[in-house]
């Protein structure tokens, strides 16, 4: 509900994951500077001290949901790690992202769920 009109951006990561810490500053930066969009991690089989030093390290301040057993992962047809999934205001998939990304990325997929590009 509280999401209801925006776009949503779902970003799946774990901190054993080498392309989520290369992606993490430009995750927080695009989060910070995006409060037009949603931005939701989905934490992959991951130990909750290592997703707690994650956050922390890199200071991202967005809601991240736990998939110890990969399920949510799953759901979302994962095909690498990690994958960014964007959403257009209606929450229908409009683009992925599958492996690292940068600031640009993050920007470029927003861009096209918003149906700015």
């Amino acid at each position: 509900e509280q999401y209801r009109g925006k776009p949503i951006v779902i970003n799946i990561w774990a901190s054993w994951c080498p392309g989520c810490y290369r992606e993490a500053d430009d995750l927080a930066r695009f989060a910070a500077t995006h409060p037009e969009a949603v931005v939701v991690g989905v934490n992959l089989q991951d130990s909750k001290s290592g997703a707690r030093t994650f956050y922390r390290r890199y200071g991202w301040r967005f809601p991240s949901i736990a998939d110890p057993s990969g399920r949510i992962a799953a759901s979302l047809r994962l095909q690498g790690m990690p994958t960014t999934v964007f959403l257009d205001a209606r929450h229908r998939e409009v683009t992925r992202i599958i492996g690292e990304t940068d600031l640009a990325g993050f920007t470029e997929g927003l861009e096209r769920a918003t149906g700015r590009r």
